[in-house]
């Protein structure tokens, strides 16, 4: 198991579909119960929240500076991907923290 698993506490990996398309993969992920007191010191609590669930590009982009600069950034990604969340957590999307979970997969099967 390579470090980057370990921090986000990957266990396992398998395919959702059985297609010769291997995008479509789903990570399963161990579901130990993960401590959320990093949040008291996330930058992300001064200010509107919002911007870290928003769609516009503007707003995004404020929430990722914020998270730029958050001490606990790396706490907050290794939550977001064990617990599938939406929204902007640890300086990511969804669709890049997808991205994340496809290479820590690529990497361990060796595709």
């Amino acid at each position: 198991m390579s470090k980057d698993q370990a921090m986000l506490g990957i266990t396992e990996f398998a395919p959702v579909h059985h297609k010769p398309n291997r995008k479509d993969t789903k990570i399963r992920v161990k579901k130990a119960p993960v401590p959320t007191d990093f949040m008291e010191n996330g930058a992300c609590k001064e200010g509107p929240v919002e911007i870290f669930f928003s769609d516009k590009p503007h707003e995004i982009s404020t929430a990722k500076t914020k998270c730029g600069i958050c001490e606990v950034t790396e706490e907050c990604l290794t939550f977001a991907i064990q617990n599938n969340e939406e929204g902007i957590w640890g300086g990511t999307t969804e669709r890049e923290r997808r991205i994340i979970k496809r290479r820590l997969y690529y990497k361990k099967t060796g595709a």
